[in-house]
């Protein structure tokens, strides 16, 4: 059975689960728990690798390159700083009672340690689709307006938008704060896959077009780049998609799981941050040039 809050009386939120007594049960979680030590290594480096490759390659300095090289750094954030602390976080649950009068604020540090990078992967993966959306809806616009410096100030402003909701959802009370984040995760999910929608009755529309055109070969060469680059960055979305969406209902569901409950926690917040080693596979499989900069700098 799960021990409570008030039992401890260490003034946690009821949100973050406590210890369990069931000896196979906390084996399972400590396992669960350790395996973000090493995860949270490998995403540091690996997207740290992936940061540095765009920034020394003069050929993988495009907009859509520095966008992503920004839901890097927040995938960095995760693995150097979310991820050891969350550790060091389930560690002192596992006995409240030593430990609490530094578990409050060790629980408010780790919780703010996830949800500032995991709030920029939102807002990023949000305004990436919004960046695929025009370059593929006008794509000589795009490659006309959209220069390296305006990718580096949108990267700034979300990333400002992004821990200005982290402060408001510090400031609301629990409950509430709990209910906005799943309803903006909601809408920032939503919102990239209408934008998706949007891009693939683009792509079908300037098919027709390019094949009614005599002289298109410049708008064929770039729509083949944006198009590839708008693939990729789709399944990064899924992919990001598809580790969010258990902690979601978790939180919906929180108050069914009962003594299930720190397990599934847990569960769902480790695959939550294992995105952030994911995301770097994904970008090195599906971009021939990175992959070739990154081999280049290997050998």
């Amino acid at each position: 059975m799960a021990t409570t809050v008030k039992d401890n009386k260490c003034d946690v939120p009821e949100v973050f689960p406590l210890a369990t007594n069931d000896s196979a049960t906390t084996i399972i979680n400590l396992a669960i728990a350790g395996s973000n030590l090493p995860f949270g290594i490998f995403a540091f480096l690996s997207n740290l690798a992936i940061i540095v490759a765009a920034l020394k390659t003069p050929s993988l300095q495009r907009p859509s390159n520095i966008l992503l090289c920004s839901l890097a750094t927040s995938d960095c954030l995760i693995g150097l700083v979310a991820q050891p602390l969350f550790f060091v976080w389930w560690m002192f649950i596992q006995s409240p009672q030593k430990w609490c009068p530094y578990l409050k604020p060790v629980t408010i540090v780790s919780w703010i340690s996830r949800m500032v990078p995991i709030a920029l992967s939102l807002t990023y993966i949000k305004v990436i689709s919004l960046d695929r959306c025009y370059a593929l809806c006008r794509p000589l616009a795009y490659r006309a307006k959209v220069t390296k410096r305006d990718a580096v100030k949108i990267s700034v402003i979300t990333a400002l938008t992004a821990i200005a909701l982290v402060v408001l959802l510090n400031i609301l009370p629990l409950i509430h704060a709990t209910i906005i984040s799943v309803i903006i995760c909601i809408v920032f999910v939503i919102f990239p896959i209408a934008n998706y929608i949007i891009m693939f009755v683009a792509v079908r529309y300037h098919n027709r077009k390019v094949q009614d055109m005599v002289s298109s070969l410049q708008l064929q060469v770039i729509l083949r780049r944006e198009k590839k680059v708008a693939m990729n960055m789709f399944i990064v979305f899924v992919v990001f998609a598809i580790c969010v969406t258990p902690k979601y209902v978790s939180l919906i569901l929180s108050q069914s799981f009962g003594s299930l409950y720190p397990s599934i926690y847990l569960l769902s917040t480790t695959l939550l941050m294992l995105n952030s080693s994911i995301n770097p596979i994904l970008y090195i499989w599906r971009d021939s040039g990175l992959r070739a900069t990154l081999k280049s700098y290997a050998w």
